[in-house]
């Protein structure tokens, strides 16, 4: 039965930090006392990440974190679960007002209809404005009425929600500021994303005790900006909207493997390597996946999820040699599942050569070092499955057995199974220069041995199956 990929663990309300791999919780704390020393806040603060670098791990902890040091209930918002409504501006306020609703104040209700009336009337106007009616279809005193009619709801708005916001300071003996998280906002439609940053801007601007925080992929957003505006300079129209920028530091993949991997005790389930040709233990495991993983140029949720897939699969396993080569294994599998998606599907399926997927692969490691060594795995991992496919009517693990014992005499059909450096390293032999390399078929015949002949022809293809790969042998 197919072993699906771990969802990321969710925040504790108890413990934010608990699970906290890259200290940033620090972070946290430089930002909140930002938030909390300003005297009449009312500004917007960007957080600009990379996909994959921590953003939403960082929000929705610092929530909480927000939540124990008596700020009133802090807001966070998946703007990306909402970018199917229409009116941004329609979220938002309906955020607050489930804010202010919790919190239970007395004397709200009559400014949250006040609130709910204007965003009508607002609404309205902004619905006319895209609506595609022609100015020349209205005559002036429509048009001058219809600004008007858009400008007192505005003013009315912004009035309640001053009030509003004013209540939510006042209240507890020592006043803190709403501070109104909204994360997600780079995956959102385009026009979802402009507009909601705009009706934050000529909204709340005004508004004071709303802090607005975005997590956000500043390069993405930009993106969004241009598909809607044109060849626009995106990074200072996107500059009118943050009083504060901050960039998430990019953490060390080492450093993340390291704490990720004492997290889940993986090393401890690798801690007895088996007894076999290549003398390797749990720390080389890691550092060949760091090797991966950095020439992958995986995000830091990819690796994680990988991890944890790791974690799942060898933990089912009984024996100690077992579980050392599963995770080898699964390693491999799933960094090039998350990578190269296309490329490995078509090769489960039996439409794509071991040899076409490492020479594609090949570039991503010319400059790691010791790229030579982990590609040399990839590979043999790569020919194993091939060979567990006899509907492909070659097997390249014996087409490379055939090279390696004697080049000259290797047929040359076989060659077409095997990469461009293989070939190489077997015409130059010893005076080879492929990565300087020269021992790069005896490690390839090694690592061979320990996969195919270790464990038989069919144990790749579990592998495959357990990570639900759909690999069906022989499909045409």
């Amino acid at each position: 039965m197919p072993i699906s990929i771990p969802k990321p663990l969710k925040a504790s309300s108890v413990n934010p930090w608990g699970d906290d791999l890259l200290n940033r919780k620090d972070l946290a704390d430089n930002l909140t006392n930002l938030v909390k020393d300003l005297e009449d806040p009312s500004l917007s603060i960007c957080i600009d990440g990379a996909w994959g670098t921590g953003k939403t791990f960082f929000l929705e902890r610092w929530k909480y974190h927000l939540e124990k040091l008596e700020f009133p209930n802090p807001i966070y918002f998946n703007a990306w679960e909402d970018d199917f409504i229409a009116n941004p501006l329609v979220s938002i306020l309906g955020q607050l007002e489930d804010h202010f609703q919790h919190r239970g104040m007395a004397d709200t209700e009559e400014i949250l209809k006040g609130i709910r009336t204007a965003t009508v009337a607002v609404s309205r106007g902004l619905i006319r404005k895209g609506s595609g009616i022609d100015i020349k279809d209205m005559n002036t005193v429509s048009v001058y009425d219809t600004y008007r009619e858009l400008a007192k709801a505005r003013s009315v708005l912004t009035e309640n929600l001053s009030k509003l916001s004013k209540m939510g300071l006042t209240e507890p003996e020592d006043p803190k500021p709403i501070v109104f998280i909204i994360d997600e906002l780079d995956r959102c439609r385009p026009t979802f994303a402009i507009e909601l940053l705009e009706r934050v801007k000529h909204i709340f601007n005004q508004v004071p005790g709303i802090i607005f925080v975005f997590g956000l992929n500043r390069t993405e957003l930009a993106k969004s900006v241009q598909s809607v505006y044109g060849d626009i300079d995106a990074d200072i129209y996107l500059r009118r909207f943050f009083d504060h920028r901050f960039t998430l530091p990019t953490p060390s993949i080492g450093e993340y493997s390291k704490s990720l991997f004492e997290k889940l005790k993986i090393n401890e389930l690798l801690e007895y390597p088996p007894q076999m040709r290549l003398q390797l233990d749990g720390e080389s495991f890691r550092q060949v996946m760091i090797q991966i993983w950095q020439a992958f140029g995986l995000s830091l949720r990819d690796i994680e999820q990988t991890a944890s897939l790791i974690n799942t699969i060898v933990r089912v396993m009984i024996n100690e040699q077992s579980r050392f080569t599963t995770a080898w294994e699964v390693g491999v599998v799933s960094a090039l599942r998350l990578k190269f998606p296309e490329l490995y599907d078509g090769f489960i399926a039996g439409k794509i050569f071991a040899r076409d997927m490492v020479n594609e692969i090949e570039p991503s490691f010319a400059n790691q070092p010791n790229g030579a060594n982990t590609l040399v795995f990839i590979e043999a991992y790569l020919y194993s499955i091939e060979s567990t496919d006899y509907a492909r009517k070659h097997n390249s693990v014996n087409a490379f057995n055939e090279l390696y014992q004697d080049q000259r005499t290797s047929n040359s059909e076989d060659r077409r199974y095997l990469s461009n450096r293989v070939c190489e390293a077997a015409e130059r032999g010893r005076d080879s220069n492929v990565w300087a390399d020269p021992g790069l078929m005896e490690i390839l015949y090694r690592w061979l041995d320990t996969i195919v002949y270790g464990f038989g022809h069919n144990r790749p293809q579990t592998i495959t199956g357990l990570i639900d790969l759909q690999h069906n042998p022989g499909a045409n």
